[in-house]
């Protein structure tokens, strides 16, 4: 029998879609957030026993403590049969595609990037006149690749500050902050998956921008399997855009 590999992102969507069954979205998104940061994991795992060992572990001991033990023990019985099935797929040595969850409403979302404005000319100032300026902007940057992180700064130089991030919960806290709002995820070098943010996305701030730096050309394709759109705040930067690009992104959508 030949192996085949799971869509990316199919058990964290299975996890998300137990969760919120007897969880509000916001409160879904508390549930998984605590769960990943008593996990020290950045994403939710796909497979082999890191699997059990979540939904066992951390995930119930955060439903537990957020929603009560009734109902942390309802989502593990909810994701009972996929653990098993993964499990014996582990030992039959048999990689199985994970079922799809079932299709959550169609969001009206539309995916097309805004036209973004070319950004403004910046002036010299003039110390004796004029006020002085505000703290720069932080830019969250979720990128396996260092070479990327720095390019990113030294195009935004004297624009924001960059501050790299390595797991959703660093995102979640680090837009809780006053100064940052905007967070890029390099999708060619990934440290975070676009499936896990995205189950998070009802706990992150109002007025935070995503801004998706090569995407990979299955994302639509994944997107639909899982029944989802991606909110209108998030911005595609698509494989070949360069630092310079995503930068120019990231100074029209954080001023």
């Amino acid at each position: 029998m030949s192996e085949s590999t799971s869509p990316g992102g199919r058990v964290a969507s299975a996890v998300a879609e137990a969760v919120g069954a007897f969880a509000a979205p916001r409160m879904r998104a508390r549930v998984l957030s605590l769960a990943l940061r008593w996990a020290r994991r950045p994403d939710i795992p796909e497979w082999g026993p890191d699997v059990r060992e979540f939904v066992e572990g951390p995930l119930l001991r955060a439903a537990e403590e957020l929603l009560g033990v009734d109902l942390g023990a309802a989502i593990r019985d909810e994701l009972a049969p996929m653990v098993r099935m993964i499990d014996d797929a582990e030992r039959s040595g048999v990689r199985k595609s994970v079922p799809a969850p079932p299709a959550m409403p169609r969001m009206d979302y539309a995916p097309a990037p805004p036209v973004l404005p070319t950004p403004p000319r910046r002036e010299q100032r003039n110390m004796a006149t004029d006020p002085a300026p505000r703290s720069l902007p932080i830019v969250l940057v979720a990128s396996d690749d260092p070479s990327a992180v720095e390019a990113l700064s030294s195009a935004l130089a004297g624009h924001a500050t960059i501050e790299p991030v390595r797991d959703a919960l660093a995102i979640m806290e680090g837009l809780g902050g006053a100064d940052a709002a905007v967070v890029v995820m390099d999708c060619r070098r990934p440290v975070v998956r676009v499936e896990t943010l995205l189950a998070l996305s009802p706990e992150l701030p109002a007025d935070s921008r995503v801004v998706l730096w090569g995407e990979p050309r299955t994302l639509d394709q994944s997107l639909k399997m899982l029944g989802i759109g991606l909110p209108p705040s998030w911005v595609r930067c698509g494989r070949e855009a360069r630092e310079d690009d995503v930068a120019a992104v990231c100074r029209v959508i954080s001023t």
